[in-house]
């Protein structure tokens, strides 16, 4: 893969393994991108990285379809 988007809460209880995984992703695709949120793993945590991680990922035109 070319890019991958990871986000996380700090306070998730599996938050090291997500990061381990980060560590295996970079091997994995080209450039890894990685969010941590202040929460745990939960709707508003996602909610906020969403548009992080779509506007990346889908650069131009693309990312008004998920204001």
């Amino acid at each position: 893969a070319e890019k991958m988007f990871v986000s996380y809460g700090a306070f998730e209880p599996a938050a090291h393994r997500i990061l381990a995984l980060v560590d295996t992703l970079q091997h994995m695709a080209d450039d890894v991108r990685v969010r941590e949120s202040l929460d745990g793993h939960n709707w508003t945590g996602w909610r906020d990285g969403m548009f992080d991680g779509l506007g990346w990922l889908l650069p131009g035109d693309a990312r008004f379809v998920y204001p």
